[in-house]
């Protein structure tokens, strides 16, 4: 793709941003161009010699096109603890998981567990622990959980992970996990050795290096985002007044794949304009489910399915003759005027009732 091109996104959030079909009913007689019948016909007159199509059944939807960005969140920095030296940096966009290390000082791994509470004291058995920090009692407390959960689910621990007590169990379980990642079997973990998040998607990218080889820390290393996409567009505010956070929409792709997303949150911001009114919008902030992996960061054009209207007769705008004294007919092939009620209109089409899917009508040339 051409560096700079922007790609498609429609959001199909039907339930949600649907403005409903009465909304956009009042758009043909606003409408011109593609959106607009042809010229005015008496009753009972014919059109000009044009094409045919059948009335046909189907969906139709009225979108608006906004401007929208793909990107990965805010970015974290990650500052390290450890006393030393820089010895291992990870590449930029690298993807590190549960239990990987996110950088080395002293030739010693830094690595990633997921939670909520950062380390404050060494975790292991009291023998084993700094003297300044030993007890005579087994370790207990939501760090212990923490560290037990995340050995857990990287399959070296399969006792409790809820009122854990560092025992010997665990100290066999962190050693095993020490000589997977390179690190010396020491049974203790230390809060300098492990950095705990929670990155969304459940993996931290490295957004950028901070430090260089050969740094002295402690200092400030690297940035960190989440892996999960995430999609803002910017829309008026009344094309979202029934949107919440929390709610769960559907992204459509350029090529028709699917994913869902929910929304995180919605920003509204006012802007005046020279005439001393208010051009307000809003940011809407959706958190994609599944990676998509053709949307890569950066700015996109997305389309916002404000209407819906599902399993209705839709014929061309084109096809619609506005007869004398109001309101709109189809023109069979014979030349006769069907009167037909018109309902949403989207994309050059337009919804009608009073005909019968199938049925053949003129198209204007």
């Amino acid at each position: 793709m051409t560096r700079g091109a922007k790609r498609a996104v429609v959001i199909t959030a039907l339930a949600a941003l649907a403005l409903g079909g009465a909304a956009a009913a009042g758009a043909l007689a606003r409408g011109s161009g593609e959106d607009s019948p042809t010229t005015a016909q008496p009753a009972g007159a014919a059109a000009s010699e044009g094409t045919v199509v059948e009335v046909t059944r189907g969906d139709l939807r009225e979108t608006l096109r906004v401007k929208g960005r793909i990107d990965l969140g805010r970015a974290t920095r990650v500052a390290s603890r450890a006393t030393g030296t820089v010895t291992w940096l990870p590449d930029v966009g690298t993807e590190v998981s549960r239990g990987d290390t996110l950088y080395r000082v002293d030739d010693s791994p830094v690595s990633l567990l997921v939670g909520d509470m950062p380390f404050y004291r060494a975790l292991g058995l009291p023998g084993a622990v700094k003297k300044e920090d030993a007890g005579t009692e087994l370790l207990r407390g939501h760090d212990v959980d923490l560290l037990a959960d995340n050995l857990h689910e990287l399959g070296y621990y399969d006792g409790p992970t809820e009122d854990a007590v560092f025992g010997a169990v665990l100290e066999v379980a962190v050693k095993r996990w020490q000589s997977e990642i390179g690190a010396p079997q020491t049974g203790v973990v230390e809060p300098t050795e492990v950095l705990v998040t929670r990155p969304p998607g459940g993996a931290a990218r490295i957004d950028s290096l901070v430090a260089e080889l050969g740094a002295a820390t402690p200092a400030d290393v690297l940035t960190i985002t989440g892996t999960r996409k995430r999609l803002s567009v910017d829309v008026p505010v009344d094309a979202v007044a029934a949107l919440e956070k929390g709610d769960e929409v559907t992204v459509t792709t350029a090529d028709g794949s699917q994913v869902s997303g929910t929304v995180r949150g919605i920003g509204r911001q006012g802007a005046s304009d020279d005439d001393g009114g208010d051009d307000e919008s809003a940011t809407v902030r959706i958190e994609l489910k599944a990676d998509v992996k053709e949307l890569d960061p950066g700015e996109v054009s997305a389309e916002i399915v404000t209407a819906l209207a599902e399993d209705v007769l839709i014929v061309p705008v084109a096809a619609l003759l506005a007869v004398a004294g109001g309101g709109y007919a189809l023109e069979l092939e014979d030349h006769t005027l069907v009167p037909v009620t018109l309902g949403m209109v989207g994309g050059g089409e337009v919804e009608v009732s009073g005909v019968d899917a199938g049925t053949t009508v003129v198209v204007a040339s």
